[in-house]
């Protein structure tokens, strides 16, 4: 379902993943349709939000946050790769975490946004590694 639901040219080509990773942040389930390789990383970015943000007072995991990222280093092939993922609660307590990642053509300043092309680190646009962006299922920019 996440699949048919992408708007972005890299949902409709086939270019992503979807999955469910425990609450220890290992892969559970993955799609089989999409780049397969991306399943493989996507455990990565989930075991990040747990050590770094689970126990930090400011931000914390509850119910209806949102994550995201971007940055190869922790977890896509390259910076175009686009992250989300949401954690899953069940009366209360962390069952597992759901979410996606997908190639977006469009986070680059240049039109050599496709990392093969860029000419430096300048062409390959913002990178996030694993943050917080929504709350209460909504973005935080809402």
């Amino acid at each position: 379902m996440v699949e048919q639901m992408g708007a972005a040219p890299g949902a409709k080509w086939g270019d992503l993943i979807s999955g469910v990773w425990t609450a220890s942040g290992d892969l559970a389930l993955s799609s089989m349709g999409g780049v397969l390789l991306f399943s493989v990383l996507t455990q990565h970015p989930v075991k990040f939000i747990l050590k770094y943000w689970a126990n930090e007072p400011t931000v914390g995991i509850r119910e209806g946050d949102i994550f995201m990222h971007n940055d190869a280093r922790y977890g896509n092939i390259h910076n175009t790769d686009q992250s989300l993922v949401i954690p899953v609660f069940h009366e209360g307590k962390l069952i597992c975490f759901t979410g996606r990642s997908c190639t977006r053509a469009r986070t680059a300043p240049s039109s050599r946004a496709a990392c093969v092309e860029a000419e430096s680190p300048y062409d390959e646009g913002l990178k996030m590694s694993p943050i917080k962006v929504g709350e209460n299922y909504s973005s935080a920019a809402t």
